[in-house]
């Protein structure tokens, strides 16, 4: 632990005290001076009431009673704070000069419309330095206060382009002729023919090979050549709409050369002399999309219609029909096909996918389905009759309607007051869920009539109904099926496929049944 002196001078004659805080090093840590002024860490007496050599930390600070709300803490320029206005201070007339202003700050907007900025202040000075452009000067009007300006003088250049102002030396006629002033100038340039008669005009002709400062007027067919003409001059208006300048003149040679165009051509006729053209042919294209012409043989196109069996027609070229031959029996009209009476219109060989007997059959016979041989078969219609829905009273209800299905399982619903008689029955039915979310079918299980499972059929499930949650009643199914049981009361069976937690009501109707007499 370091000591701590505390050193205390008293004048007790003078009343004045003084009182110094050092450590064990001899350095000050703290004076308190006899007229109130405290010192931390100050090697020398404190000047102010509290003066702190280094930094400073407090929780709250509070200067004077006078402040606002809102006020900032501001400093004048020797460090004295006091609380004002943010943006009292302000920027003062004039403060803001060059250094003051960031680099490449100012733009467009920031110059006044009427700032009138002189030209001697732009660098370079405008008054006195050549402005030069790559591109295009425009102006209202002009004038050039250079060069010798004079009334009726024409600006004239020199060879590096410079302009001056320069006296038009008129062509004074002397001799009555116009074009006699005119013969052989001194160095060739122009030349004078004809003449001067209607029969032969005079005519100027250029000769030299670069035209600067001359003007050439209309002169001999075929005087401009192609050292007269500046390169990159001539443009679409320059060449006559009948011009029809030959491909060969056309670099590349549109004679020998490939056409490419990433566009589309249009043309009001068209004519390929390559790839074989023959009459009749077609333009068929390879993997590359070059083109030649084929015969439909070529493409795999239809060559020929050949009528098959029960047709007729058929052809290779043109329009061709194909009809369908009307045979011994059979009757065709416009969108008809019929039978002749007592003629036979089809013979088959099974229905619904069962089998039917090839035995002949005799005077009055009938066909049924025979469960136990599972096929169509002939029988005589002397033991049974068939109660359609039409010749019953009411459609067959069960005791109880709706059926409630509870469970995936095989069930049955009994009706009562049947014949005793009755051996199959034409069901109807629909179902709708009861409760669950999901769906649900329900089918008619066709077994045999003494209830055995019927083992020869291919589909024992008929007439799928579905029962989806939210929804009316499905659709309504409708099936022929054998009645089990014996009396009045016969079953009919059913198999439910529930979704999981679901029930589901049925309505299922017998409106027509099949009896033994």
């Amino acid at each position: 632990m370091k000591n701590i002196t505390i050193i205390v001078i008293l004048y007790a004659f003078t009343a004045f005290a003084q009182m110094t805080v050092e450590n064990s090093g001899g350095t000050v840590l703290m004076k308190i001076l006899e007229n109130g002024n405290v010192g931390i860490g100050t090697q020398t007496n404190p000047t102010e009431k509290l003066e702190v050599a280094g930094k400073t930390k407090t929780d709250q600070l509070q200067i004077g009673t006078s402040a606002t709300n809102g006020h900032v803490l501001r400093t004048d320029a020797s460090g004295n704070g006091s609380w004002g206005q943010v943006g009292t201070a302000g920027i003062a007339d004039q403060a803001v000069n060059s250094a003051k202003i960031s680099n490449n700050t100012i733009v467009n907007a920031d110059v006044s419309t009427t700032a009138a900025i002189a030209g001697t202040k732009i660098n370079p000075n405008f008054g006195s330095q050549s402005v030069t452009t790559t591109g295009k000067t425009t102006t209202g009007t002009f004038q050039m206060t250079g060069g010798s300006p004079g009334t009726g003088k024409i600006l004239t250049s020199d060879a590096s382009g410079n302009a001056s102002w320069q006296t038009a030396a008129p062509i004074v006629e002397q001799d009555g002729v116009v074009g006699n002033e005119i013969t052989n100038a001194g160095n060739n340039s122009l030349t004078r023919t004809g003449s001067g008669t209607a029969a032969s005009p005079f005519q100027i002709q250029i000769n030299q090979t670069t035209t600067d400062g001359w003007y050439v007027n209309e002169g001999q067919p075929n005087s401009i050549t192609t050292g007269m003409i500046t390169d990159l001059t001539i443009v679409n208006g320059d060449v006559n709409a009948s011009a029809a300048i030959a491909g060969t003149k056309i670099s590349p040679n549109f004679g020998s050369q490939n056409v490419t165009t990433t566009g589309k051509t249009t043309t009001g006729t068209f004519q390929m002399t390559g790839g074989s053209p023959a009459a009749g042919r077609i333009l068929r294209s390879d993997a590359s999309g070059n083109a030649s012409w084929s015969t439909l043989a070529d493409v795999g196109g239809i060559t020929g219609v050949t009528a098959g069996q029960g047709l007729t027609g058929g052809g290779t070229s043109g329009t061709v029909t194909v009809d369908v031959g009307a045979g011994t029996g059979i009757s065709v009209a416009a969108n008809t096909v019929s039978a002749l009476t007592n003629n036979p219109i089809w013979n088959a060989n099974n229905i619904q996918s069962e089998y039917v007997t090839d035995e002949t059959p005799e005077d009055g016979q009938i066909l049924k389905y025979d469960y136990t041989q599972a096929m169509w078969v002939l029988e005589n219609n002397n033991n049974r009759k068939i109660l359609t829905n039409e010749l019953l009273d009411q459609n067959i209800l069960p005791p109880s309607i709706p059926v409630n299905v509870n469970s995936s399982t095989t069930f049955t619903v009994t009706y009562s007051g049947l014949s005793t008689k009755a051996l199959f029955a034409t069901v109807s039915w629909t179902c709708q869920m009861n409760t669950g979310t999901g769906i649900s079918k329900i089918w008619v299980l066709r077994k045999n009539v003494d209830g055995s499972n019927d083992t020869l059929r291919r589909q024992n499930l008929i007439g799928q109904c579905t029962a989806q949650s939210g929804a009316q009643a499905g659709e309504i199914q409708l099936a022929k099926v054998p009645l089990h049981g014996t009396g009045t009361s016969k079953s009919i069976y059913f198999y439910a496929q529930l979704c999981s937690g679901c029930t589901a009501y049925m309505w299922p109707y017998i409106v027509a049944v099949e009896s033994e007499l």
